[in-house]
């Protein structure tokens, strides 16, 4: 992870911040990028923790400040599919999971909270850009012990061979037998689902 500060510039024609290059001189306190014609340019303090393979990478949010994990994420854009965050003292359900394309009732992980680590399951090689609620508070975190990332499954609950869906079954999941994941069923918008890790 790196500290950064980098130049931006208003687009209007796209409605959107677009990012300099940024040429830094600490020896003169300068920051320096070709300008893009009038407009408005923003120098802002940021911090990049790039995130160089797909598929899983264990990161600490580094940030002293619990966001909301859309907000959190936001820089990251479609770059990737799940995040996983696990809560040692929640020993009915440990992991939380948020999956953009899942249904809400699936997205138990609300917040990233400064020092806990987190699975990202990325789709790309993208750079994870964070600011943090001043300059001084952008720090580096460390990682505790954190397991490897189960499986979430989820889905409706349907009527047949005997059951009649309702709000509050066990739903559990085996593997050769042994129980590997436990849920309650719930009614979402009128239908009955499940979700567990």
């Amino acid at each position: 992870e790196e500290k950064f500060l980098t130049l931006y510039f208003w687009d209007e024609a796209n409605n959107e911040w677009q990012r300099l290059p940024t040429v830094l001189n600490p020896a003169v306190n300068e920051a320096s990028a070709l300008a893009q014609g009038p407009g408005l340019y923003v120098l802002m303090s940021s911090l990049e923790i790039p995130i160089r393979q797909t598929g899983w990478n264990l990161i600490a949010y580094p940030v002293q400040e619990t966001r909301p994990v859309t907000q959190a994420l936001a820089s990251l854009g479609n770059g990737y599919t799940l995040v996983y965050g696990y809560v040692i003292t929640d020993t009915a359900d440990p992991w939380k999971v948020y999956d953009p394309a899942a249904p809400a009732y699936v997205n138990d992980l609300q917040t990233l909270a400064f020092g806990q680590g987190y699975w990202i399951n990325a789709s790309q090689v993208v750079t994870w850009l964070l600011k943090g609620s001043n300059a001084d508070e952008v720090q580096s975190a460390s990682l505790t012990s954190v397991p490897t990332p189960p499986a979430t499954f989820y889905g409706d609950v349907l009527l047949g061979q005997g059951l009649t869906p309702a709000a509050g079954l066990p739903v559990q999941a085996l593997i050769n037998g042994a129980v590997c994941g436990e849920g309650v069923t719930q009614a979402v918008d009128s239908k009955i689902v499940y979700s567990l890790n």
